[in-house]
């Protein structure tokens, strides 16, 4: 699963309040990235030749940031992700490559410690008009200098960074808690639709207010609950 698709995944959700449909993952958390931590032991980032690599691992327990090296450039941007499907469990947080480093996160289950199990890191770059200008410069018009096996074509065109790497976390899998997880996310979920109903019906009453048409907030406001997926 790459890194893309979960980006797309997470954005369509919003789209999903104006058509009936299923999902068992709840919004993505955002969480707040700190800066890279210490250099002193890493050592100096290889020159970009167009061929990216990465790695990626965990660090601080339950609670963990994802960390990694690169040789991308300087000032690059990457979306992490950290999943789990058995809890519906999804994270994205937004970093920068420093030093041939970066570090994003720390990750938590809305405030408590993750459930125990298998994850799956997912790291990917916005497109090439994105990035700042020196990365432009390097990466190439759309990222077409972008090459190896962890770069992959953009959905919407051009070349990005597609990185996607499995990780523990803690001990055994526990079952009871995979299953609380997953009925907490689908009360979000289904209260993320509910609230998202005003936004709707607000942006429809500027739509009718401009054309010079009536409108109905309650009718407005019913009809986006109708459609709501049953729990």
């Amino acid at each position: 699963m790459s890194v893309i698709r979960n980006t797309l995944a997470a954005t369509t959700i919003g789209l999903l309040v104006a058509a009936c449909g299923q999902t068992d993952v709840a919004p993505p958390q955002s969480v707040a990235t700190p800066a890279p931590a210490s250099t002193q032991a890493r050592p100096a980032p290889a020159a970009f030749d167009g061929t990216v690599t990465l790695s990626a691992r965990l660090d601080g327990g339950s609670k963990p940031a994802v960390v990694g090296l690169t040789n991308l450039p300087d000032g690059t941007v990457l979306m992490v992700s950290l999943s789990r499907k058995q809890s519906s469990f999804l994270a994205q947080d937004k970093t920068t490559v420093s030093g041939g480093a970066f570090r994003a996160g720390p990750f938590s289950q809305q405030g408590s410690d993750l459930n125990p199990g298998k994850y799956t890191i997912d790291i990917g770059s916005p497109l090439a008009a994105l990035q700042p200008a020196s990365v432009q410069s390097a990466i190439g018009d759309n990222g077409s200098n972008l090459k190896g096996p962890l770069t992959g074509p953009s959905p919407v065109g051009g070349t990005v960074v597609d990185y996607s790497t499995q990780v523990a976390i803690g001990g055994t899998a526990d079952a009871d808690l995979d299953a609380a997880a997953r009925d907490k996310a689908k009360k979000d979920l289904h209260q993320w639709y509910i609230d998202s109903c005003d936004d709707r019906c607000r942006i429809v009453k500027g739509v009718a207010v401009k054309q010079g048409k009536q409108f109905d907030r309650d009718a407005c406001y019913q009809q986006c609950l109708a459609e709501i997926p049953a729990q």
